[in-house]
């Protein structure tokens, strides 16, 4: 019947999504993987946010949704690229993305930094050390800023409140029991926000 083929038709339209939304978020994580590996143990990156054409990571609701309930729903816009999103930071603005997207944008100003560093390096070797130090000390103050305007507009200004690493409170399964995700724990969740912090210093 018409109604069976519409059926059909949803069924196979969310799955395609669901294919995309799986590869693009495996490809966000390993951008984190890459950069947090860079950050806390020196190790070189592979994957650098102005390579990253991805948008952010979809709205936890719709992921952690089954399939029946997926049906029901109309299929979601496209969501705002990484790097869209990340000019928004650096001017301050606020973006709104879930738990998972707020990690992809703490990295994607990691990797901003980095490659000033790696841009730093080759320019010493071209210039003397009065105009490096004047560019250096530009774009540290610009992505000081950046880190803080994470922390503020996207975080919700704290580093420690377990609720914002978590899948969103409206689909939070019963709690795992893992000490770290106690919503009473006030020990820092992104360690890699003040290690970032301390390496532009």
């Amino acid at each position: 019947s018409h109604t069976e083929l519409n059926e059909t038709d949803q069924y196979v339209l969310w799955n395609k999504w669901i294919h995309a939304e799986s590869m693009k978020r495996c490809a966000l994580m390993a951008f984190c993987f890459d950069l947090n590996s860079l950050i806390t143990s020196g190790h070189q990156a592979s994957l650098y946010v102005n390579k990253l054409r991805l948008g952010l990571p979809c709205d936890d609701c719709l992921w952690e949704a089954d399939i029946d309930t997926l049906k029901n729903l109309e299929l979601p816009k496209n969501p705002e690229m990484v790097l869209t999103a990340l000019k928004k930071l650096l001017k301050g603005e606020k973006v709104q993305t879930n738990s998972f997207g707020k990690k992809v944008m703490l990295f994607a100003v990691v990797s901003l930094m980095v490659q000033f560093e790696l841009r730093d390096e080759t320019m010493a070797m071209i210039t003397d050390e009065s105009t490096s130090d004047i560019l250096k000390d530009v774009w540290r103050d610009k992505l000081s800023y950046a880190l803080d305007s994470w922390k503020y507009n996207v975080n919700e200004g704290s580093c420690c409140d377990v609720s914002t690493l978590l899948v969103d409170l409206r689909v939070r399964k019963a709690d795992s029991g893992t000490v770290y995700f106690d919503l009473n724990d006030t020990k820092c969740k992104y360690p890699s926000y003040h290690m970032a912090q301390i390496r532009l210093r």
